[in-house]
């Protein structure tokens, strides 16, 4: 019987959607990548919870974080989630963080401060280890906008070769954010995180489905 096709393609030579004839995979190509944004969930240890760390602050309904230098206070955030099925496996993934100044005045223009994002991945079947990769983020504050509650995004890339804690789609993802001293110049008061996120380059209109079993 005559094979009409080996796969269908939808786009050009480079940019398209692809679906494999053996399985129906979609896979996207070239600049046909898209981004998909998830929120991981706030790990929250007992232990923080009986010393209330990190501070929460309140603007109308909003919750946020305020955040002093770690070695001051032993403030952090600490996350999890699974890296997606349906990331292509090879650009770095960000995280990002909106952050604010906090209220009490104006910052001067030209103070910093600076968050460090430090990670850990788990795999089936691999041991659980305990080295810590990690990547920083600086912002320095802007003219126009110095004061109470002036909004910042603060981006961090996630090293998918990482040697310690390489990404591995379906695995394990730990995070943590704590802020670290700036490189000079530091700001009066404690920066607040309002929001954070997660953004995959997705490769994979969905993941391919099977039955997940204990690591042989």
């Amino acid at each position: 019987m005559r094979t009409l096709y080996t796969n269908l393609r939808f786009g050009d030579g480079t940019n398209g959607l692809t679906v494999a004839q053996a399985n129906g995979q979609q896979t996207w190509t070239g600049t046909y990548l898209k981004k998909l944004t998830l929120r991981p969930g706030i790990v929250n240890t007992q232990n923080k919870v009986n010393d209330l760390k990190p501070t929460e602050v309140y603007r109308g309904i909003n919750v946020g974080y305020s955040f002093p230098i770690y070695n001051s206070d032993a403030e952090e955030l600490n996350f999890r989630m699974r890296i997606p099925i349906r990331w292509d496996g090879v650009t770095d993934p960000q995280f990002v963080i909106c952050a604010t100044i906090n209220s009490g005045g104006t910052e001067d223009v030209g103070d910093k401060f600076k968050f460090q994002m430090e990670w850990q991945t788990t795999s089936a079947g691999n041991e659980m280890n305990t080295t810590v990769s990690s990547t920083t983020s600086e912002q320095t504050i802007l003219t126009g906008r110095s004061a109470a509650y002036d909004t910042y995004f603060l981006f961090f890339n996630f090293n998918a070769d990482d040697v310690n804690n390489p990404l591995v789609a379906g695995s394990m993802l730990q995070a943590r954010i704590r802020r670290i001293a700036a490189s000079s110049s530091e700001v009066a008061r404690e920066p607040i995180i309002w929001d954070w996120a997660t953004m995959w380059a997705i490769k994979y209109v969905y993941g391919n489905w099977s039955v997940e079993t204990n690591a042989t």
